[in-house]
């Protein structure tokens, strides 16, 4: 999955749009829990299932510093 950030344009990736796009396959019985996304920043997982909260796991970098 690629993500456009309002503001920042594309990223290497954005949680809630991860968590977002494996609720929609779950729901639609199109994918089961976990589900495995690869986005450009690397690999993303989401366990979910109904009524539950949501688990993300992935690497987490930095990638952006701003010095004031």
């Amino acid at each position: 999955m690629r993500h456009w950030e309002r503001g920042a344009g594309a990223t290497k990736a954005c949680g809630s749009g991860a968590v977002a796009v494996a609720a929609v396959l779950i729901v639609g019985g199109d994918a089961l829990s976990p589900v495995t996304l690869q986005v450009p920043g690397g690999v993303l997982e989401v366990a979910w299932a109904r009524g539950e909260r949501a688990t993300l796991t992935g690497a987490a970098v930095r990638e952006f510093e701003m010095l004031v």
